[in-house]
């Protein structure tokens, strides 16, 4: 079983657990810009690559987010991307199908 999480801000749930809490880490992972968290600059996305072109962004972007989910949220792995290019505007939306290891099992 796999959860869509689309990537876009949205509002925290203090005290969740559980599957609830791994997919609001993501998501707060995924939202972050890379250098703005003070004592761990390394959290987020590194937005650099937003001025290379679409198809190159795309593929950093996958790397990044699998690296970053490795580091921060290991609970939580990637079974696929669904990108949503928009080349006249020059934006990538990103939902990602994320598995959640809770308990020994991955669902």
């Amino acid at each position: 079983m796999a959860y869509d999480l689309q990537v876009m801000p949205y509002n925290v749930i203090y005290g969740a657990r559980g599957i609830v809490e791994v997919l609001q880490n993501v998501r707060t992972l995924f939202t972050t810009r890379a250098g703005t968290v003070p004592l761990d600059r390394e959290l987020g996305i590194d937005m650099s690559l937003i001025d290379d072109p679409l198809p190159t962004a795309r593929a950093k972007l996958q790397v990044e987010m699998v690296q970053k989910l490795k580091r921060y949220e290991p609970r939580a792995r990637i079974s696929e991307f669904k990108p949503d290019i928009h080349a006249l505007d020059g934006h990538i939306y990103m939902t990602v199908s994320i598995q959640v290891n809770i308990g020994g099992g991955w669902i």
